[in-house]
């Protein structure tokens, strides 16, 4: 494909040329790119998130399930480190917002209050971070290279959470209202998430010189 930037193995400086050929062919992430079965990056299903805070998460615990995420294609990367051999990418990315819409499981102390829930979830994160690694595997389609990505692991941190959660306190609508007053804001949470399907399953690398 013409906007896509083919980076040779031997290129002293390919995580720049990397880097480059992401943020050409970034405006077509948003939709998709159906003939390199590429699906769009939003929006991002994950299979798991696991959001905690506090020494062995005793302070706030929440697990969503079946969660849609909205805001990756706004993606800045911040870093990126190649090992060709193994073919793992290590991908350092700035978030400036993030919206979820998905199911919860929660388990948490709010000051003296227990919180336990189970429902629909709604959030909002901002100032976010995110440590992604890539394992891959190269191998051929009608003569041409392709990169199949085999997994995907995400280290998300989170500057600022604001979330609402249906169902808490088994429905009970005064102490849920509550609930959404003190915000449950949790700066400097921590997630770990894992993508039903990663956001990019193949990438086409064509004639890669010395691949």
């Amino acid at each position: 494909a013409s906007y896509i930037e083919i980076c040779s193995r031997n290129d002293p400086n390919i995580e720049n040329c990397i880097i480059n050929s992401i943020e050409k062919v970034r405006p077509k992430l948003l939709t998709g790119i159906p003939e390199l079965d590429v699906p769009p990056i939003e929006p991002l299903v994950l299979k798991e998130v696991v959001v905690s805070r506090g020494a062995n998460a005793a302070i706030f615990r929440a697990v969503g399930s079946n969660v849609k995420v909205y805001g990756p294609a706004q993606f800045q990367i911040t870093g990126l480190k190649v090992d060709l051999k193994n073919m793992v990418f290590y991908i350092n990315l700035k978030l400036p917002e993030l919206y979820f819409d998905g199911d919860y499981d929660v388990n948490a102390r709010i000051l003296i209050l227990p919180l336990r829930g189970k429902g629909p979830i709604k959030a909002n994160a901002t100032d976010c971070t995110a440590d992604v690694v890539l394992r891959g595997q190269v191998y051929k389609k009608k003569g041409e290279d392709y990169l199949r990505f085999q997994s995907i692991e995400i280290d998300l941190k989170i500057g600022k959470f604001h979330v609402h959660l249906d169902n808490l306190f088994g429905g009970d609508k005064v102490l849920g209202k509550w609930m959404v007053i003190v915000a449950i804001t949790v700066p400097g949470t921590a997630c770990s998430v894992e993508p039903r399907t990663p956001s990019v399953s193949y990438l086409y690398l064509g004639q890669l010189a010395g691949l």
